[in-house]
């Protein structure tokens, strides 16, 4: 892991120190940018559960210089498990509501009006919900602190993670973006604004 984040972070600053003068950008200093995403696979996915809530998130930037962004993010998502019998014999299953709240540092290359190719990292802070319940009843299980089980306790915690992505301007103001990267969902649709 710490292999691939040292190659990201030489690929972003090669490209930024490549794009600094580079015209007709589609970021330019000083701009407010909104952004809306939604979640294409969700980060639980390999635990085979249902999706309550699809993976969305938003982000408020703004462009520090030409070619580097600092933006506010949020990100929401709810999924179950598939309903499990634990070593205790009780049929249960696991709601997750995750709530991730960051800070982005983006790099721009701005290559022209249209397109904007970008990555960068961000430093968040993650608010799992995480709650076990009786597949027969519904009821809520709370188990002993002690007990061996497959979900430890829900803690908040710090991340950091890195990620890519391109936006296709088709208006002036509107732009549709792809990117693909840890945090709220691993791969993300979305609209940007430029405000």
């Amino acid at each position: 892991m710490k292999k691939i984040f040292t190659a990201l972070v030489i690929t972003l600053i090669a490209i930024s120190f490549t794009t600094l003068n580079a015209q007709n950008q589609a970021f330019k200093k000083g701009n407010l940018n909104l952004s809306l995403g939604y979640g294409i696979i969700p980060t639980f996915i390999n635990e085979g559960g249902n999706v309550n809530m699809p993976p969305i998130s938003a982000r408020l930037g703004y462009a520090v210089t030409n070619n580097f962004n600092l933006a506010g993010y949020v990100g929401y998502s709810a999924t179950t498990s598939k309903p499990e019998i634990i070593s205790d014999g009780i049929l249960s299953e696991t709601r997750n509501d995750l709530v991730i709240l960051g800070l982005r540092g983006e790099f721009h290359t701005n290559r022209d009006e249209k397109f904007d190719f970008y990555g960068g990292f961000m430093f968040g802070y993650n608010i799992p919900m995480v709650e076990e319940t009786s597949s027969n009843d519904g009821s809520k299980i709370i188990r002993n602190p002690d007990e061996p089980f497959k979900y430890p306790e829900a803690e908040n915690n710090f991340i950091y993670s890195g990620f890519v992505g391109a936006s296709y301007f088709f208006k002036p103001k509107m732009a549709a973006y792809a990117e693909v990267g840890y945090g709220i969902s691993l791969v993300n649709l979305g609209l940007t604004f430029k405000l």
